[in-house]
């Protein structure tokens, strides 16, 4: 097991989004008779997604931040079923939650205890359908390069979900490629806001702000704690937006001198950002968040732009 990458978040929303466009071509059907193992395949699937990992498993109870690498291997089993049983946190569980393999791998899933589960992909690309029996298993052969969250029908709420990342998940823009023409941030400054649970920042007129450029945020990089509240602040009468550049989070169209939005940040990553009518004058910015409690700390680069609030 080792420590999730947080370079390599992507820029979809987490939570119950689709996130497979382009998957198509689910080859064959299932054999899910009780007790027969079942089993698809795919071939020749190629797809281009990120995903934010940590919002996803977020209700997962043995999820610890943590992805197990089994890269190298040609298939891999899962465990499925009573955590007591399979040595868990929780009440059901799919163990490892998280898995790192190639493009192609087999992956197995093999039920443990007597209760009724199901492996459902987010969009039913794949689906063992109800099934129950110690023992039972459901293979996915050839796992199409990407990012596969998937759930227990009976048991979702109960946190029994997981994800499948086969090969390289797609960061999405580093902050400097992002930030580039950002008129009042020079390359490299981000500002330290990590002692303070609520940070103010100014979206709207450069100059009654004092900044360079025609529309800005000020300051347009910030760090901050966990649990942190950021509250954006319009200056000027113009239309403004905070989007986040994944969708996690955003304000939509809003106007007038004084106006807020905040949001407060619960996970650990970078957050790039923007206004949506001025985008295109370098209206851009970053949220960076880090855990008090890891000891980690970001002054340069990243190319991670996930949020989990």
């Amino acid at each position: 097991m080792r420590s999730f990458d947080t370079d390599r978040r992507n820029l979809l929303k987490a939570g119950g989004a689709a996130l497979m466009a382009g998957l198509a071509g689910c080859i064959g059907p299932f054999e899910d008779g009780r007790g027969m193992p079942g089993t698809t395949s795919y071939e020749g699937i190629e797809q281009d997604s990120g995903f934010d990992l940590e919002g996803y498993l977020s209700d997962a109870p043995n999820y610890g931040g943590e992805i197990a690498d089994s890269t190298g291997e040609d298939s891999i089993t899962i465990q499925c079923g009573g955590a007591e049983e399979i040595g868990a946190e929780g009440t059901f569980v799919f163990e490892p939650p998280a898995v790192e393999v190639d493009p192609g791998t087999d992956i197995t899933w093999e039920w443990v205890g007597s209760a009724t589960h199901s492996v459902t992909h987010q969009d039913e690309t794949f689906n063992s359908g109800l099934q129950s029996g110690d023992g039972y298993t459901f293979t996915v052969e050839g796992v199409p390069e990407g990012v596969h969250p998937y759930f227990c029908q009976p048991h979702q709420s109960l946190g029994q979900i997981g994800v499948i990342v086969a090969g390289q998940m797609d960061s999405g823009p580093s902050r400097s490629e992002y930030l580039s023409d950002v008129p009042n941030w020079d390359g490299e400054t981000v500002q330290d806001r990590t002692d303070q649970g609520e940070v103010t920042v100014m979206a709207g007129d450069a100059e009654a702000i004092g900044a360079e450029g025609t529309f800005v945020f000020d300051p347009p990089v910030i760090q901050v704690e966990t649990g942190t509240t950021v509250t954006w602040e319009w200056v000027g009468s113009a239309t403004h937006s905070v989007t986040a550049v994944n969708e996690s989070f955003g304000s939509g169209l809003m106007s007038g001198e004084g106006e807020t939005f905040e949001q407060t940040f619960d996970s650990a990553g970078e957050n790039l950002y923007f206004c949506r009518p001025h985008e295109s004058l370098g209206q851009k910015g970053s949220v960076i968040v880090v855990d008090p409690d890891s000891g980690g700390g970001d002054g340069g680069d990243s190319g991670d732009n996930s949020t989990g609030a």
